[in-house]
């Protein structure tokens, strides 16, 4: 044995050891004051294996002793200021929690005390009142998710196109188990003589208007609902960055659009976000910061297109 681990074996006085299965190091509870105090290692795989089989009992045998409930709501579309400007108006006693990320805000509801699930049922309907359409599931649902259960349930097929998130909206609804029976397939149009040869956008749409431009999306949309035999197309073209961008097209500049018998909507967007530095060194490179940022804009863009879909879907 190294050493080094030698320190592992000194333990403080008057805690309780949680055993970990994976590694040598172990975690400790400590109760003082009438408070617990968990200390676990870092590695995920252990700190894992200590929370569920260490911690969340003694958790859930406090949390016995009084009523708690807990819901959360997920959003799309929304800015957290916005969000939070919305639900000012929340009358029920409950504590509220923001958690912004990639896809969105969520919105964690918490409830203690007596008849705490009815408040939280209630909290939760008024936060659907005041944050309108741009709720779209719980706990861990994804948009695609519940994409696909629509999708499902009016038996309509979908297929996509897509160049700038380079075939990201597939790979999300394809995450989807059982997503055959709605997704037929999509098209990465990457290139513009593909966009021309495969999807049928006409030179003069690119060359009067640009390949990221509302008039080429809806073209692509067309084109990939015409090619597969599609009650609905979906289409991304955009500048993820972080090169290409100019004045008038910015980088972070997309268009999507939707494509049905009954209907046809492009949205733009300019996604402004610089990227953050979430995963990186605390100086990050201007290369690391770059292929940051381009990541976030295709994922958002991914989303804005399936927000755009599921809109359709509830509105029909």
């Amino acid at each position: 044995m190294p050493q080094v681990n030698l320190g592992q074996a000194m333990v403080p006085e008057a805690v309780e050891l949680l055993e970990n299965r994976f590694g040598t190091a172990p975690g400790f509870h400590l109760e003082q004051h009438e408070k617990h105090i968990f200390l676990l290692p870092g590695v995920p795989r252990e700190m894992r294996q200590m929370l569920e089989e260490g911690v969340v009992p003694v958790v859930s045998k406090l949390a016995r002793r009084e009523e708690i409930c807990r819901l959360t709501l997920r959003t799309t579309g929304i800015s957290e200021s916005a969000l939070f400007e919305r639900l000012k108006g929340l009358k029920e006693m409950a504590t509220v929690a923001f958690l912004p990320g990639y896809s969105g805000v969520d919105i964690r509801i918490t409830v203690r005390g007596s008849r705490a699930g009815e408040r939280l049922e209630r909290t939760a309907e008024q936060i659907r009142q005041l944050a309108g359409d741009f709720v779209y599931g719980v706990e861990k649902e994804s948009l695609e998710e519940v994409v696909g259960r629509q999708l499902k349930r009016l038996g309509l097929k979908l297929a996509v196109a897509e160049s700038c998130t380079g075939g990201l909206i597939a790979h999300r609804l394809t995450n989807v188990p059982g997503s055959s029976a709605y997704f037929l397939g999509g098209v990465v149009a990457y290139a513009n003589e593909v966009k021309e040869r495969v999807l049928g956008v006409r030179p003069e749409t690119l060359r009067q208007h640009g390949a990221v431009s509302r008039e080429t999306a809806l073209e692509m949309a067309r084109g990939v609902r015409r090619l597969l035999g599609a009650d609905i197309a979906l289409s991304a073209t955009g500048i993820a960055g972080p090169t290409g961008g100019t004045p008038e097209k910015p980088v972070g500049l997309v268009y999507v659009a939707l494509a049905a018998e009954d209907c046809e909507r492009c949205e733009r967007h300019l996604w402004h976000d610089a990227g953050g530095h979430e995963g990186y060194p605390s100086s990050p490179s201007p290369t690391a910061l770059g292929k940051r940022r381009r990541l976030k804009i295709k994922w958002r863009t991914s989303e804005a297109a399936l927000q755009m879909l599921l809109e359709y879907l509830e509105a029909g």
